[in-house]
C-alpha cells in the first residue's frame, strides 16, 4: 500500500480520455432524509460510473445537509479507479490530491 502525491494536471487529463470514451456510463443519486433527531444523518450522494474494457473510473460527491455532520468532515468530492489489468485499485483524494493504491487481491 502506497501514498502518492498526485500530479493533477496528468489526472484530469489522463482519466477524462477514459470518461469521454466510456463503453458504458452509470449515474447514480442516492437521498437520505432523516426525521427528529435523525435528521442529522441526512446525506445525498452523487455518483457517476464509468466503465471500459477492463478499467472503471467511479466519481462520488457526498454532501451532508446537517450543519453538525459537515463540522466533522467525510463530505465532497472522492473517486476510485479500477485497473484489472494490473490488478489495481486506486482511491482518490481529491481534496488533499493523494491517492492510494491497494491490490485487488487485498481486498
Amino acid at each position: 500500500m502506497k501514498r502518492i502525491t498526485l500530479a493533477p494536471v496528468a489526472l484530469v487529463l489522463g482519466f477524462s480520455l477514459m470518461s469521454a470514451q466510456a463503453d458504458v456510463t452509470i449515474q447514480e443519486n442516492v437521498r437520505v432524509e432523516g426525521k427528529g433527531l435523525m435528521a442529522m444523518a441526512s446525506m445525498t450522494i452523487d455518483s457517476t460510473t464509468y466503465i471500459f474494457g477492463n478499467k472503471a473510473r467511479i466519481d462520488n460527491n457526498v454532501s451532508n445537509t446537517s450543519g453538525l455532520v459537515r463540522m466533522f468532515g467525510g463530505a465532497g468530492p472522492s473517486g476510485q479507479i479500477v485497473r484489472l489489468d494490473q490488478d489495481m485499485l486506486y482511491e482518490l483524494n481529491l481534496k488533499k490530491k493523494r491517492y492510494r493504491q491497494v491490490s485487488l487481491a487485498e481486498q
